[in-house]
């Protein structure tokens, strides 16, 4: 049988892929080292480290996606949801798997 899904499954992996590699690179050239960084509220430490959350669990369902695990799509359904909140890669990925969830479910 051939993956319904694999057209999610690259995009999701892509996708979270390329944000969590901006993340370590902001991190590694030194964007937490700036003065700014350290001051900033509370609020603005968490966001990032839910940011950075959501793009390794996107990378897991885009894998998961890829090896036709079924009970990936309880966790890539409410991904997709908050993907549509980035624009513009991070609507076309979550519309793409919300497409392929309603043509094959």
């Amino acid at each position: 049988m051939d993956n319904d899904f694999s057209a999610s499954g690259w995009a999701y992996l892509i996708y979270g892929t390329a944000n969590l590699a901006g993340f370590v690179f902001a991190f590694l050239s030194g964007a937490t080292q700036m003065p700014y960084y350290v001051s900033s509220p509370l609020y603005f430490h968490v966001l990032v480290n839910l940011l950075f959350a959501l793009n390794v669990l996107v990378v897991m369902s885009g894998y998961y996606l890829l090896t036709h695990n079924p009970n990936v799509h309880k966790f890539a359904f409410s991904i997709a949801i908050l993907l549509l909140f980035s624009v513009p890669l991070g609507t076309a990925t979550g519309a793409l798997y919300l497409y392929q969830r309603k043509k094959y479910s």
